[in-house]
């Protein structure tokens, strides 16, 4: 009888860790739906205006192994900001989210944030 418990216990342990991850990586197929995977969006701050204007900013500026390459989008007078798209080498969630917290701690970015794919309904 302890045996037929302890078997059930195990069984049981087993259906809830496959479920768990099965919403697991329901979860990740969700987040890659919505976000790019290869790519940061960053603001630069105004004071730096005139670097961002002459495009004088490089990969290394980013201080990140993983930059691939850096896109100027233009510069908003408006905001008073100048937006970037920082492409990785490698792609991922993680690899996305780990770039966002660490471009945020540069001087010269505003914003720093994951690209997300617009939903039209």
């Amino acid at each position: 009888m302890v045996k037929k418990i302890i078997a059930l216990g195990v069984v049981l342990v087993i259906v809830c860790l496959i479920v768990i991850y099965a919403f697991y990586i329901s979860d990740l197929r969700k987040w890659e739906d919505r976000y790019d995977t290869d790519k940061v969006s960053v603001a630069i701050k105004a004071d730096f205006r005139d670097k961002y204007l002459a495009e004088e900013f490089s990969v290394e500026d980013f201080e990140w192994d993983n930059v691939e390459k850096i896109e100027y989008l233009g510069w908003s007078d408006n905001i008073s900001t100048g937006g970037m798209k920082i492409y990785l080498k490698k792609h991922g969630r993680r690899q996305v989210l780990d770039a966002v917290e660490h471009f945020k701690k540069l001087d010269f970015v505003k914003i720093a944030t994951v690209v997300g794919y617009y939903e039209l309904y």
